[in-house]
């Protein structure tokens, strides 16, 4: 099973943060995770690598966006598109490399046309195993608000046709239903979502949403694998059958199978 985390820290610099974050790390035993609002100068980028114990990491030219990462993983930043940066991503586990973006999107709707804008360019651009996570700071429907002002529905009209242009599905979730608060509003901003070549390679796929500590925003632990177990086979009529000259003894008949992945 490959592991990483996405999450809004709302500053890395907090003792409390960097506490909860090495805590995670040791004990998911991750070695790729992304930090979105570290709230700190890109300038110390460096030093919190070290503290976190990761071996590499990078910035977004915002500096909103940071990503760590140590052995067995490999991370090549490929375009920096603002409100989101796209990587590709390497394991030691992995046959070839993946795609993996990571958002950390504007409270203004206009703004956020410029992502969906980034997004659907990216996806027309390739044919690769893609996941996109982070804090969109939009919701897909009125079910994931309680509480507060509702979300207008332009914005998640929006949201929604932009995930259909890329071909993104929601990944689903385990934990909570809301991943962010302000302790009068709970809604769910935080999400992985994933293109259709990832979900036939990575059938195993699990987004858990932590408890919020030291944040307003919940961490998101991801955890994917390959399943190569074979399903029962599927029967198939094949109308062929209905040409042989003979009576057909289908116990020797080689029957199709499907093979789950």
């Amino acid at each position: 099973m490959i592991s990483s985390l996405i999450w809004n820290i709302r500053g890395i610099g907090k003792t409390p943060a960097i506490r909860r974050l090495r805590k995670l790390i040791r004990m998911h035993r991750l070695s790729l995770i992304c930090i979105l609002e570290p709230f700190i100068s890109v300038d110390r980028l460096a030093d919190t690598r070290v503290r976190l114990g990761m071996e590499h990491g990078i910035s977004s030219q915002s500096g909103k966006i940071w990503v760590f990462w140590s052995a067995p993983f490999s991370v090549e930043l490929l375009y920096d598109m603002g409100q989101v940066i796209h990587c590709r991503v390497s394991h030691s586990l992995l046959p070839d490399p993946v795609l993996v973006s990571y958002v950390y999107a504007s409270c203004f709707m206009d703004v956020r046309e410029d992502l969906w804008a980034a997004l659907e360019s990216f996806a027309d651009s390739h044919d690769l195993p893609w996941i996109v996570g982070g804090d969109f700071n939009v919701v897909q429907a009125v079910s994931e608000i309680s509480g507060g002002h509702p979300q207008p529905q332009g914005a998640i009209d929006a949201f929604n046709l932009a995930l259909l242009d890329c071909g993104l599905e929601d990944a689903g979730f385990v934990g909570s239903p809301f991943t962010w608060t302000n302790g009068h509003t709970w809604r769910r901003l935080d999400r992985v979502v994933c293109n259709a070549r990832w979900s036939a390679i990575f059938s195993v796929l699990r987004v858990s949403h932590l408890n919020r500590t030291a944040s307003d925003h919940s961490p998101l632990l991801l955890a994917w694998d390959r399943d190569t177990t074979r399903g029962p086979s599927q029967f198939k009529f094949l109308h062929v059958w209905l040409k042989h000259p003979g009576p057909v003894s289908y116990t020797h008949l080689t029957l199709p199978t499907i093979l789950l992945v």
